[in-house]
């Protein structure tokens, strides 16, 4: 009873709202609140009915902010082969700004400055003229500045994570411009699709595990002592001549 009015007199909970329970199998949207009991119909449409103590007693996550802000994070990365990053050239940047003019501008500001450009801004360009992975991270924000799905009034950040056995993780975060689940996942799914496709033309490869495929189109060649040891068919049968 006495967490019922706990949950009531702090407003932790809503019927509406999203919460996700970490000690049960409680995610989805809050059904019914009383003061013996706190009903959640999960994204099965299965319902978990929870003492209101299980609430106060342990923590649980609230998305009714996320709700009410109109706008949600991606945040999720992708893994650039190491091996592939390389230095710019001027070479290489003028055909990549032919191809993607919108980092021009962004470029031109930097030759102008001389150096790197640490703008400390919400929602900026962060890259830089040295490399290809520099210039790949700011046309990916100059990209989600420009794209209306994406609000350019939130964070925005392309960003290199620490490093791993399987490369460099670089991170996309961004806030979308809706909330719905649909939407929302329609347009994190169509921003990395982009990365994958455009990463090539900068030259570099995203990293993945070597697949059945990659394993059949391996050719063995044989160590230098085999092929010292053994001589070509045609000078054995010289010799044997």
């Amino acid at each position: 009873l006495v967490a019922g009015l706990q949950l009531s007199q702090n407003d932790m909970l809503r019927v509406g709202d999203w919460i996700v329970v970490p000690s049960t199998i409680a995610n989805g949207i809050v059904i019914d609140v009383n003061l013996t009991a706190v009903k959640v119909q999960n994204w099965d449409n299965t319902i978990v009915t929870l003492p209101p103590y299980t609430l106060v007693s342990t923590s649980f996550q609230n998305w009714r902010g996320m709700t009410e802000s109109g706008c949600r994070q991606i945040a999720r990365s992708v893994i650039i082969d190491s091996d592939t990053i390389v230095p710019a050239t001027k070479e290489m940047i003028s055909e990549i700004t032919g191809k993607y003019p919108i980092i021009k501008a962004y470029i031109d500001k930097i030759d102008s400055l001389g150096h790197n450009d640490y703008n400390p801004g919400l929602a900026v360009v962060n890259g830089t003229n040295q490399t290809n992975l520099g210039l790949f991270r700011a046309y990916m924000c100059q990209w989600l500045l420009n794209n209306p799905a994406i609000r350019s009034d939130e964070q925005i950040l392309v960003r290199l994570m620490p490093p791993t056995g399987e490369g460099i993780p670089l991170q996309i975060w961004c806030f979308t411009a809706t909330t719905n689940f649909t939407a929302y996942e329609a347009i994190q799914s169509a921003v990395f699709e982009h990365v994958a496709v455009t990463a090539i033309d900068f030259g570099l490869r995203l990293f993945n595990d070597p697949s059945g495929t990659d394993v059949t189109t391996v050719t063995l060649t044989p160590p230098a002592s085999a092929q010292t040891n053994n001589p070509a068919p045609n000078a054995a049968a010289g010799s044997a001549s």
